[in-house]
């Protein structure tokens, strides 16, 4: 068994064919050709997990009226190791961070309808008000917990 390669962007290299996380639409959809934002661990090339993430805003309900806030969506994360999840939402971090660097950013969100919104509770997301399954960390929570601070 190799070791797992760190998270990098789905190219022609990545084989997705025996990708199997027990959610036939994340399994088909990733298996068609490779997307934009769409960032895998991999096993000696088989993909082993991933997730997406996609530029996007949210309305500003302590704003003006009208006002809406950049955000990064983390669309998909799907694995078929387990334990590896919480590792890609890491790497979501570090990255909507480096984002957040060229870019305005909030936040990164989340939709995450129960039961898996208990396991990103676990991992730091807060309710957005008024939506039951949409997350958010905060770009300030995860300045802090990328640099350490």
């Amino acid at each position: 068994m190799e070791a797992l390669a760190p998270p990098e962007p789905l190219g022609a290299a990545h084989d997705a064919a025996a990708f199997a996380c027990g959610v036939s639409a994340l399994d088909a959809w990733l298996r068609q050709a490779p997307h934009a934002g769409t960032f895998v661990v991999h096993e000696g090339g088989r993909v082993r997990g991933f997730y997406t993430l996609a530029p996007g805003s949210v309305r500003d309900w302590h704003g003006p009226p009208g006002r809406a806030l950049p955000i990064l969506k983390l669309g998909r994360l799907a694995v078929d190791l387990p334990g590896i999840g919480s590792g890609l939402v890491v790497d979501a971090f570090a990255r909507t961070y480096a984002a957040s660097r060229r870019v305005p950013l909030a936040a990164l969100l989340v939709d995450a309808p129960e039961p898996a919104g208990g396991w990103f509770r676990e991992l730091g997301f807060l309710p957005v008000a008024g939506d039951p399954s949409a997350m958010f960390v905060a770009l300030g929570t995860i300045e802090r917990l990328v640099e350490g601070k």
